[in-house]
């Protein structure tokens, strides 16, 4: 009979991914991740494979969390308009806070990654695609409610958000003035209205 865990999965898990996220995949190692989660090198093989297997459930989470969030944003604000008006207000509202230099765990781990890692890139591809979904279904909501005009083509702005939302997540990196953050997503708005 095995033995039981004597630690909090969930929390180490949260600790490798604060971990991945503060210093990139590569920087990162088996060593650093198991002082970090407060655990030996053989239960964090047990429990979670390798490094590698480690990294893709941080990705794994992290992704659910951000697609939940956007969605719980979007819902909130009557999915539409101003639903997807929540979720940028919500982003630059964020890029005052001095973490936020962090930027996203995704797009971070697709950059540092996706150019000589195929299977990242597909991953990052996916991701998009799904954060696509989330901002397509609120633009056809937002048809349906007269917020966004019939004309447009709902597919491709949903692309141009999901675009717009990585840039996004980029420049707040940089600790930008908040004027042009602010008046960069107006103009972003004033173009699906």
């Amino acid at each position: 009979m095995a033995r039981p865990r004597e630690f909090d999965e969930r929390k180490a898990l949260n600790d490798a991914l604060d971990l991945f996220w503060e210093n990139g995949y590569e920087a990162t190692t088996v060593a650093d991740l198991a002082k970090r989660m407060g655990i030996n090198r053989p239960s964090l093989y047990a429990a979670f494979g390798d490094k590698r297997g480690l990294f893709e459930l941080a990705l794994n989470l992290y992704q659910q969390n951000f697609l939940n969030n956007l969605q719980k944003l979007l819902e909130k604000n009557g999915s539409g308009f101003r639903g997807i008006e929540a979720v940028f207000a919500h982003f630059v509202e964020a890029s005052k806070n001095p973490t936020a230099k962090r930027g996203c765990f995704f797009i971070n781990s697709i950059t540092e990654l996706a150019a000589h890692d195929e299977y990242m890139a597909t991953r990052g591809r996916v991701f998009q695609e799904k954060v696509s979904g989330v901002f397509e279904d609120a633009l056809r909501n937002g048809r349906k409610t007269g917020e966004i005009p019939m004309h447009d083509d709902v597919s491709s702005l949903s692309h141009f958000l999901t675009m717009a939302l990585v840039g996004l997540n980029v420049v707040i990196k940089t600790a930008p003035d908040e004027a042009f953050v602010r008046n960069s997503v107006r103009v972003l708005l004033s173009t699906i209205q």
